[in-house]
């Protein structure tokens, strides 16, 4: 199927926009719109590079040549036409048929892609390792070169350059940045940002091509696959990516390694990964430099400030780890946080073995998790603490790298788990995470509603009591004492006077004649005589 790459405007299914359209000429009729030629829109690019790659990867060999530009390029790779074996002197227009080997075709993806895997300058970076402060400080004053992400050499002269220089002796990483507002480069204006400047070897940059290699294997396996066996309806977990014809690496530091495309140039599925059959052999799920401010994270890094602060050294003896507990966070660091298609995985492919894809559309290989559900057992994620000379600055700490792992990955060394110790920073962090609003005026509602049914039982305990020691006589006797004695008291104070007197005379004579007739006795003057 030829396809032809064209330099138009483009938006891409992500929404970015693009200047390069792949096309090819359906073989079967089809419902996409066509151009002029009777061709559909394979992809959109930014760049002629990225469509090449996406056609290579389609058609995966020979190819029709008709981008002169492209030719000119492996040319220079391969001039004495080792790996086409085809003679351009007889014909320098390069529109002939040219068959490329695919060594030759990954040797030159491999050095287009070689300045995103060796990483930049940044703040957060040189912040990472704070000796790079210092290497980048003695290539100042030895006048050696710097490389810009593009390749370029420059140099960073003492003169003019006060400010960076000062922010690097202070390691200050917010004054290293700004400085690079007023840098003065040879050539000038060689960059205009740490970000532009590429992390070398002597940086702790990676070796040129050293996690490539790994990962370019595994991709090619996977796009093998595709070519013997495609378009596929490939199984990526919760669902299924359709039409699947070509997998695509993945460039800068996202979740995703790679991304599988359907012949429209469509994105359909995002894949990290892994080359390692056992815990033991992977790298990290994920980096915490972000998490840094999580309860769970946080803890980890104020208990390792605790044992580095007591060691006598200040170096931790012995690997440390903690099993992670929130599932949310667990999830972040295995597939991603979800901050766009690339950090947004659908699954995870751990293998050394190679990799397959059967007549159904699943993967095969050594271990495979699909998201959203969390690795377990021995590849569960745990975060771990080694020792590693001038690491951890961006957290806080000194000579010590944090990390999410496999629970096991560190079981071949020296290690101790690590107790959860929360302070009550922790705890108050943790409690003003999880309660919002409503649950604040639920738990009040519980409370009252529980000292309101204690009141109740109290109340009927203290009356029950009161009865109890009622019916004792002792206890009746002192009561009545005490109330006559009380009475006699008040009778005293308020009701004193020859009013009170005839009053009180009064009532006792009617008493006393009632209680006379009662007696059956009737003489009443009698009584009524009676002097008092």
């Amino acid at each position: 199927m030829p396809y032809k790459i064209r330099k138009q405007k483009c938006t891409r299914s992500d929404g970015k926009k693009g200047n390069y359209v792949l096309k090819y000429k359906p073989k079967k009729p089809t419902k996409k719109k066509k151009d002029s030629e009777g061709m559909v829109k394979a992809g959109c690019h930014t760049s002629k590079k990225n469509a090449n790659a996406q056609r290579a990867a389609i058609e995966g060999g020979p190819r029709e040549a008709d981008e002169a530009s492209y030719d000119e390029e492996l040319r220079e790779q391969d001039p004495g036409n080792k790996f086409s074996g085809k003679d351009y002197a007889s014909n320098p227009t390069g529109t002939t048929t040219v068959t490329y080997g695919e060594s030759l075709i990954r040797e030159w993806i491999r050095e287009k892609l070689l300045i995103t895997e060796v990483g930049n300058l940044s703040a957060p970076e040189m912040q990472k390792r704070q000796r790079r402060f210092d290497t980048f400080l003695k290539k100042i004053k030895e006048k050696s070169k710097f490389k810009t992400v593009t390749g370029d050499e420059f140099e960073i002269p003492e003169e003019g350059n006060d400010k960076l220089i000062q922010a690097l002796m202070a390691k200050d990483p917010d004054e290293y940045k700004s400085a690079f507002l007023t840098i003065v480069t040879v050539p000038p204006k060689a960059v205009s940002s740490p970000t532009k400047i590429m992390k070398t070897a002597e940086f702790g940059g990676l070796v040129p091509g050293a996690r490539l290699q790994k990962e370019d294997i595994q991709i090619s396996q996977i796009q093998r696959e595709l070519t013997e066996k495609g378009p596929l309806d490939i199984n990526v977990g919760e669902r299924t990516a359709i039409g699947v014809v070509s997998v695509e690496s993945v460039t800068g530091t996202p979740k995703a390694d790679c991304v599988l495309k359907d012949r429209d140039g469509n994105v359909v599925a995002s894949i990290s990964l892994k080359d390692a059959d056992i815990p033991t052999q992977m790298q990290q799920w994920g980096g915490i430099t972000k998490f840094k401010k999580h309860p769970e994270v946080k803890s980890f890094i104020e208990d390792l400030k605790k044992i580095s602060s007591n060691a006598p050294d200040g170096r931790i003896q012995t690997a440390y780890y903690r099993p992670l507990k929130d599932q949310k966070l667990a999830q972040d660091l295995c597939y991603g946080d979800k901050s766009s298609q690339l950090n947004d995985c659908d699954l995870i492919i751990a293998s050394q073995k190679p990799i397959e894809i059967d007549k159904s559309g699943n993967f095969v290989a050594t271990n495979i998790f699909y998201s959203p559900s969390i690795p377990t057992e021995g590849w569960a994620p745990a975060l771990w603490a080694t020792y590693r000379k001038g690491r951890g600055g961006n957290l806080g700490l000194e000579n010590i790298r944090v990390g999410c792992y496999p629970i096991e990955w560190g079981f071949n060394r020296s290690h101790e788990l690590l107790e959860i110790s929360v302070s009550e920073s922790i705890i108050r962090t943790l409690i003003k995470e999880e309660l919002n609003g409503s649950d604040k005026t639920e738990i009040n509602r519980m409370i009252k509603k529980a000292i309101d049914k204690d009141r109740k039982q109290q109340r009927k305990l203290m009356q029950a009591e009161i009865a109890s020691e009622i019916k004792n006589a002792k206890i009746t006797k002192v009561i009545k004492e005490l109330a006559a004695e009380e009475l006699k008291k008040e009778m005293s104070k308020e009701h004193k006077g020859k009013e009170f007197q005839g009053a009180v005379t009064e009532i006792t004579k009617k008493v006393i004649k009632k209680l006379y007739r009662e007696l059956s006795f009737s003489y009443n003057p009698v009584i009524d005589r009676i002097k008092l």
